[in-house]
């Protein structure tokens, strides 16, 4: 029975990792929901650091990016640049989002900013560089997951 577990477990890693994937950033995506509405508001966040906003913009879309990226990738096994082109489409969509999104339903409490679009964008690419300075071959970056 173990080594039936353990050849399941082997043999569908990759998919199993995607659906982790999957449920993390479910949860990423409510925390910035969450963050994008409220944390201002409700936690009184100090703006006393230079630019916190937009570091926390940053670093909150470079998770998002690299979870949607290993989803694609692993479980709908999307090719590592057809999955980035799709990451960098649904992290700049969910940012733009994002933005208009935390105006309207704050009844203008919070406003829009485009250089927090930015930092969204900037994050999102930031995964794919990191991600080709990791590949140390030129084709690893187009091959499908083992």
């Amino acid at each position: 029975m173990t080594s039936f577990l353990q050849l399941i477990l082997l043999k569908h890693r990759s998919y199993i990792f995607g659906y982790i994937c999957a449920g993390i950033l479910t949860v990423v995506i409510g925390l910035l929901i969450y963050t994008a509405l409220y944390a201002e508001i409700k936690l009184g966040i100090e703006r006393s650091i230079l630019y916190l906003d937009k570091i926390l913009h940053f670093f909150g879309y470079m998770v998002l990016s690299f979870f949607v990226l290993q989803t694609l990738y692993h479980l709908f096994r999307i090719q590592r640049l057809k999955s980035f082109l799709t990451m960098l489409y649904i992290s700049t969509l969910i940012g733009a989002l994002f933005e208009v999104m935390q105006y309207y339903l704050t009844n203008g409490a919070r406003k829009v900013e485009f250089a927090d679009f930015i930092a969204d964008v900037l994050g999102a690419l930031s995964v794919f560089a990191l991600l080709l300075l990791k590949s140390k071959e030129n084709n690893q970056f187009a091959k499908y997951p083992k």
